[in-house]
């Protein structure tokens, strides 16, 4: 079976490291992965250590420059790709990925067999989901636009369909762009051999949070929290992974709350596991998480986890046995939680190995690379 993987991206983020986890294993299962990467000319240069890595796992990849413009063009490349490469099936991620893989079966190859893999939506709508199963006014809000209407018909004209995590699939349901909830499966991780070392320690309480600037991955509430953390914890460090567009604002905060010494922005990291490992605790306060591939990376390395009880950190992490979950947007029983975490150490040992048992059970890349086969072996057997 081949499979040609297509991913429109301007770096690497979830999906990409998603890729990266999945597609090498796959071949173990009789499984040929291809990657086509199409990014715009100026974004390529972050590709490059991605490219390298992949293609020494065997990977064949294959960088377009294309922009949304150019969709047309670029669709006709990868079209004559598919038919040189004698490919059946094409595997889209994310929505601009899914309307290439339209254009290019519409126009250029009609016998491939479509698959997309919803790892998300648009940030606006999904930063105001409070409960999948409770959308109320806000899938009418949602359908006065047009990231509505392309999702919509992405999925009108793309058969095969399933989500990272249930919280996504029931709520493609419940925005009304299927009848029934479709397949999901969980992300897995494997951690470097490499990468298992860590930086230098501080001498003093690390506090980590990584995730790109953005309102949704809710980086306020924990600068927020902080003053106090520090109360108790004068030296405590927050070291802060990833890069947006709020890191100018994120940063003017941290000045305004007087907590500027204690945070550190390191900008986006392609190494984040040797953080992981060094911090005492992992904050991911989002909104809302399509997924949530920290969450995953932390307990993969028996680290404790304080988030908001939103989908899907409540999907990965049980309150109080693998991880902490606070009330959605509450700075103040944030701070408590990680207060409680940093003078306790035996109970962030117990929640770390409790994590680690169940990252094992549940999201190691070898059940996700098992379950992937799976889905393909079932489309196999479809035609």
């Amino acid at each position: 079976m081949k499979v040609l993987h297509l991913i429109y991206t301007h770096g690497v983020a979830g999906a990409e490291k998603y890729l990266q986890h999945l597609l090498p294993p796959l071949h173990q299962y009789n499984i040929e992965s291809h990657l086509i990467l199409v990014s715009p000319e100026a974004y390529k240069s972050k590709l490059a250590e991605y490219c390298l890595k992949m293609t020494e796992k065997g990977i064949s990849i294959t960088v377009i420059s294309g922009t949304k413009n150019s969709f047309l063009q670029t669709a006709k490349q990868i079209g004559n790709y598919t038919r040189q490469h004698n490919i059946e099936y094409l595997h889209s991620h994310l929505i601009n990925s899914d309307v290439l893989a339209i254009l290019v079966k519409k126009l250029y190859n009609r016998n491939l067999t479509l698959i997309s893999t919803k790892h998300g939506y648009s940030e606006k709508i999904l930063q105001q989901v409070t409960d999948v199963n409770q959308l109320g006014s806000l899938r009418y809000k949602a359908m006065c636009n047009l990231y509505y209407f392309t999702s919509w018909l992405t999925l009108k004209f793309i058969k095969h369909n399933f989500a990272v995590s249930k919280a996504m699939a029931v709520f493609f349901k419940n925005m009304g762009f299927t009848k029934t909830v479709m397949p999901f499966i969980h992300h897995g991780v494997t951690i470097p051999v490499t990468e298992g070392n860590s930086i230098q320690p501080y001498n003093h309480p690390m506090l980590l949070i990584i995730g790109r600037l953005e309102a949704y991955k809710g980086h306020e509430y924990l600068f927020r929290a902080m003053p106090q953390v520090l109360k108790h914890f004068p030296l405590c460090k927050l070291i802060v992974l990833g890069e947006g567009s709020e890191r100018k604002n994120y940063e003017a905060l941290s000045e305004t709350l007087g907590i500027k010494n204690n945070v550190v922005f390191m900008g986006f990291s392609n190494h984040p596991y040797v953080y992981i490992k060094a911090a005492d605790v992992v904050v991911t306060p989002s909104l809302f998480e399509p997924f949530g591939l920290v969450f995953i990376e932390a307990i993969a390395l028996a680290k404790p986890v304080v988030a908001f009880d939103v989908p899907a950190g409540n999907e990965i992490l049980k309150d109080g046995i693998t991880g902490i979950l606070v009330p959605r947007a509450n700075s103040n029983i944030l701070a408590q939680k990680i207060i409680e975490l940093l003078k306790n150490t035996d109970l962030c040992n117990q929640l770390g190995t409790a994590a680690y048992k169940h990252y094992c059970s549940n999201f190691t890349t070898e059940m996700m690379v098992k379950n992937t086969a799976e889905y393909y072996t079932s489309l196999a057997g479809l035609k």
